[in-house]
């Protein structure tokens, strides 16, 4: 085994089968993906995994998409959230974490010119109550490169309200021109 097949537990201990995540190591490996590159990050193995079941629907999945912006943009976003520039969803294929943990994804508009700073949505997060974590994936490891979209994870998601959350996101979006 290489070490860019091993997947780490978020404290460093190595382990050869991939397992549902905690809420400490999954925000450890955000921590360390906001502080290396990409290259890095798949070197040290700290990286996220989907349940086995899950990963072979998502790689079938992108298999057979063949889906064109429009059509993804009309998945991921209500016609409100269009107007807002700003959607979160659930994963539909989401890593593999303990139940007191979901993955979404914070999708915006970056294809007109919208952007979402990390510091920004940390701000909001934090405003709406909800305890999360996340990271944005670099342009090599986006799936749908043409909506900028940030990873979440909701620690105790009962607290957690989707309106509340896209109304400040949308709010603190700001224009790249």
């Amino acid at each position: 085994m290489t070490s860019t097949d091993a997947f780490f537990d978020g404290g460093g201990q190595s382990t050869n089968a991939p397992y549902a995540q905690t809420w400490d190591e999954i925000s450890k490996i955000v921590k360390f993906y906001a502080t290396h590159t990409p290259e890095e990050n798949v070197v040290q193995g700290h990286k996220f995994h989907r349940d086995p079941k899950v990963e072979s629907a998502y790689t079938k999945h992108k298999q057979a998409s063949s889906s064109g912006k429009d059509e993804l943009l009309s998945r991921i976003f209500t016609e409100k959230e269009a107007k807002q520039g700003v959607s979160f969803r659930l994963n539909r294929f989401p890593y593999w974490t303990k139940p007191d943990v979901v993955h979404g994804l914070v999708w915006y508009r970056s294809d007109l010119g919208l952007s979402l700073d990390r510091s920004t949505v940390q701000q909001v997060f934090d405003q709406a109550g909800v305890e999360a974590c996340f990271y944005e994936n670099p342009p090599v490891w986006k799936t749908i490169p043409e909506v900028g979209h940030y990873h979440v994870f909701i620690h105790n998601p009962e607290r957690f309200d989707n309106d509340v959350l896209v109304t400040k996101l949308s709010a603190a979006l700001r224009s790249e021109t």
